[in-house]
């Protein structure tokens, strides 16, 4: 879920318009809830469908029980909407239409970017009452390294958003170590012989396991 922040004292909040004509990545995240902006003035409810189209209603305080709606599309981990007032004309504090072009963070808790009104634009911020869901699928492997150590091949589909990593624990029998990162990071276990290596990964809410028997 989502709130919308405005600018020029005005509770104006809005969603951008769905970009219709760019890249139709396939979407990294569903953000489907309520989102809070972070001036406190409104928020916004997002309902995700597939290929990553978006309900948007917005709630804000330019009038009371002022509603806008409309639809967006998450492309990647960008996401753009435009709403118009539910019922018009609009009161006169409130704007005739808005757009939104934000980002979601690596992390999933927050969406930054710019807004755009009838009346003005600027920067937007929206922090997520929950995490947004990761739709990155792993496909883990393990192998040996050099070193003794070990390797986590996590292979996601699609690639994990930029800046973010996952979370790989591999275990043997009931000795584990935890590493972190995007393509395949290394884990070291010690004193690790022959056995059957049990490997955990985790992103946002997006969870994969794995096996194998290996040897030094």
């Amino acid at each position: 879920m989502w709130h919308l922040w405005l600018a020029g004292g005005l509770c104006v909040l809005a969603l951008a318009a769905p970009g219709a004509a760019h890249g139709r990545a396939s979407p990294l995240w569903d953000v489907s809830g309520r989102w809070d902006g972070v001036n406190g003035a409104e928020y916004v409810v997002l309902k995700q469908r597939s290929g990553g189209r978006l309900a948007v209603t917005v709630h804000h305080t330019c009038a009371p029980g002022h509603v806008e709606r409309g639809t967006g599309r998450i492309s990647g981990g960008r996401l753009r909407a435009r709403v118009e007032p539910a019922v018009k004309p609009q009161p006169p504090a409130c704007v005739a239409f808005a757009t939104i072009d934000v980002r979601v963070n690596p992390d999933g808790r927050r969406m930054l970017g710019r807004y755009t009104t009838d009346r003005d634009a600027g920067a937007l911020e929206y922090v997520g009452r929950r995490r947004a869901r990761s739709l990155v699928r792993f496909h883990p492997r393990i192998a040996r390294a050099r070193g003794g150590a070990l390797r986590v091949f996590l292979r996601p589909q699609p690639k994990l958003p930029r800046g973010a990593a996952a979370r790989v624990r591999v275990c043997l029998r009931n000795r584990c170590a935890i590493s972190h990162g995007r393509h395949a990071p290394r884990v070291r276990l010690p004193a690790s012989g022959c056995g059957l290596f049990r490997a955990r990964v985790s992103f946002a809410g997006s969870v994969a396991t794995t096996r194998r028997r290996l040897c030094p």
